[in-house]
């Protein structure tokens, strides 16, 4: 009896051990992003949130949109800066990452920023990570957006985009081989005629400096390789 308990403990503290080990390579299996406080999350990964500044993400590639907002004083007045809904495509895994802008506190800052978001992901030792940057705009009325149907008409877009893209590349470098094998054989044609053209004019020029007997000879010897 006291044997088969050992063994069931012995199980037990594998079992245990494992889940433990899975428990935190799980934990760690994940990227820790924290946004801008003058931000709001729109979008991720394609579906509407509402969360904090700080959310946790699985290793791999995400899509963020968010807006950008500030506040700037105007003829006396208190203007309400809200952007354009930026998207922001990044791969990460196992780290920390923030999310940098300007705060617009003037009317110049955000029309600098409207012109060109400065936006930058750092990891904790403040190295940039590379992100694809857009915009999800639509024209007319903004109340009522439906932001999960703009966002998978915009993925499908860009999916569109790059395949035509990989078709014109392709044409494009078909095209180029082709070009050139064309101009190669031409350019060989042109310096075969060119060489004989060469072989000609000596063949004309000894042929004049020959004696009658030698121009004899060398009629007989092309009559004779003809005939051959």
């Amino acid at each position: 009896m006291k044997t088969i308990n050992k063994i069931f403990k012995k199980l037990y503290l594998r079992v245990a051990v494992t889940m433990l080990v899975c428990t935190n390579s799980a934990a760690l299996a994940s990227v820790k992003l924290t946004l801008p406080a003058n931000s709001e999350l729109i979008l991720l990964n394609g579906k509407e949130v509402s969360t904090s500044k700080a959310i946790s993400l699985t290793n791999g590639e995400h899509q963020l949109a968010l807006r950008y907002f500030g506040r700037y004083r105007q003829h006396g007045e208190t203007v309400e800066y809200h952007s354009e809904i930026i998207i922001l495509t990044f791969s990460a895994e196992d780290t920390q990452l923030n999310i940098n802008s300007p705060i617009i506190r003037t009317r110049q800052a955000a029309e600098a920023f409207d012109r060109a978001p400065i936006i930058a992901i750092t990891d904790p030792k403040l190295n940039k990570i590379a992100f694809k940057q857009d915009y999800l705009i639509k024209d007319g009325m903004q109340i009522g957006r439906d932001y999960e149907k703009e966002i998978a008409l915009y993925n499908q877009s860009q999916q569109i985009t790059t395949l035509e893209a990989n078709a014109f590349q392709k044409q494009t470098l078909e095209s180029y081989i082709s070009n050139n094998i064309i101009q190669k054989e031409e350019i060989q044609s042109q310096q075969t005629e060119s060489h004989q053209l060469k072989v000609s004019q000596m063949l004309d020029f000894w042929y004049k400096q020959a004696s009658p007997e030698t121009r004899k000879a060398f009629k007989l010897k092309i009559e004779t390789k003809n005939t051959d």
